[in-house]
């Protein structure tokens, strides 16, 4: 679970002013993250991002357990939350953690969601397809299309344990990625290293599927990028029905390049000044 290293410093350190922003920074990732968007705010705030709890999907963590320690650090800081931004899945988790900090402060933070994403099945599914396609240079066809298989076996069943979901797709990514990182010369620690990244990511995602955001949504803003406006345009259950915000605000930006836009700081800024 997360511990006392809740959340790191990307920006404004002397600020008293503080954003918390929740996304699961990743190296490699190509998406812009909130140290792009942070850098280009200022030193006008303090951001502070979740660091990527390190917990299995075979641990079953529960929403609660998983969500407290970033609540409880952030108020033995003793900061003064102006804005609780979420990215993608970490859009989920800002609401509780928004409604955890109005439990001590006098003024709710604001709440402002960056292309909404919910945690289930399907966002497991395509995250795994693109793990497969990661590694495909270092894997058999054979190699591949079984992970293909056993990954659509998991996760093409309704409702289906999104829980369960991830375990599965752990164990077939700790199979063809051992194989993958043994091919590309990388001793076992770091193949670990690499494994234990993915089944965080995939309690990320798993664990948001407990989390019902609706009622902190529904005085959010959720600025939009238009990859995400055309996809939610296309399949409406792929992103958020405009009812559940209480505004949208869409940008002619790719998701890639959400939160290093010139008008994604514009959009952020006009909601954190406006009354």
């Amino acid at each position: 679970m997360p511990g006392a290293g809740s959340w790191n410093v990307i920006s404004g350190e002397n600020s008293n002013r503080v954003i918390l922003v929740v996304d699961f920074p990743a190296a490699g990732r190509t998406e812009a993250g909130f140290i792009e968007l942070a850098a280009r705010m200022g030193p006008e705030y303090k951001f502070l991002q979740t660091a990527p709890p390190s917990v299995r999907p075979d641990q079953r963590p529960g929403s609660d357990a998983y969500i407290q320690p970033w609540i409880q650090a952030a108020q033995r800081g003793g900061w003064q939350v102006t804005a609780v931004l979420g990215y993608c899945v970490g859009s989920i988790y800002a609401a509780p953690i928004a409604e955890g900090v109005s439990e001590w402060q006098r003024i709710a933070p604001k709440v402002i969601l960056l292309d909404p994403l919910s945690g289930d099945i399907r966002l497991l599914a395509a995250e795994m397809y693109k793990m497969i396609d990661r590694l495909s240079p270092l894997l058999s066809s054979e190699e591949i299309g079984q992970a293909g298989k056993r990954t659509a076996e998991l996760t093409e069943s309704e409702p289906g344990d999104v829980a369960e979901a991830a375990i599965g797709l752990v164990g077939i990514y700790r199979e063809i990625g051992s194989a993958a990182f043994g091919r590309l010369g990388l001793d076992e620690s770091r193949g670990n290293e690499m494994i234990q990244l993915f089944e965080s990511y995939m309690s990320w995602i798993s664990v948001a599927a407990q989390i019902d955001p609706r009622r902190t949504w529904k005085r959010s803003v959720a600025i939009m990028s238009a990859d995400y406006v055309k996809q939610a345009a296309e399949d409406p259950s792929a992103g958020i029905l405009n009812s559940i915000v209480d505004r949208t605000i869409p940008l002619d930006v790719t998701h890639g390049d959400l939160l290093r836009s010139d008008a994604t700081v514009e959009a952020v800024r006009g909601q954190l000044e406006a009354s």
